[in-house]
């Protein structure tokens, strides 16, 4: 699953720090007992996603965690003051347990991408429901 989310959705905390909670009813508790659930992030001003956690010029930590049908974001800024002022989108990658690869990389995009056979242009990055075969 593919998204983006403006500079104002953040929801703000306290100390610098922002969550946004999104709604994927495809992590199941399947998922989230013996599966993964992967997130990468891409700023507008970059053209390559990052495996989250995250750390933007050491100002910055964005995180994430799942439950069961949704992922909670948190971006930390070291100044407690700071504001969200970009765009950011976010790839998501759901895994049934028994399509993890122990040798895969899950923290290179790139690798993943190839692994499952995914393709940029793909809306939904989801394993569960998607036709695409897993590489021998």
């Amino acid at each position: 699953m593919t998204f983006g989310v403006n500079s104002y959705d953040w929801t703000k905390g306290s100390n610098g720090t922002y969550y946004y909670d999104k709604s994927i009813p495809a992590i199941t508790e399947s998922i989230v007992e013996s599966g993964d659930v992967r997130v990468y992030v891409r700023a507008t001003n970059s053209n390559s996603y990052q495996a989250l956690p995250y750390t933007w010029f050491d100002f910055s930590v964005t995180r994430y965690w799942y439950e069961r049908s949704h992922i909670i974001l948190e971006k930390k800024y070291k100044d407690s003051n700071a504001e969200v002022e970009d765009y950011f989108f976010f790839k998501v990658v759901i895994i049934e347990g028994e399509k993890i690869e122990s040798t895969l990389n899950y923290n290179n995009y790139e690798e993943v991408m190839d692994y499952y056979n995914l393709q940029e242009n793909d809306i939904v990055i989801d394993l569960l429901e998607s036709s695409k075969s897993v590489k021998p």
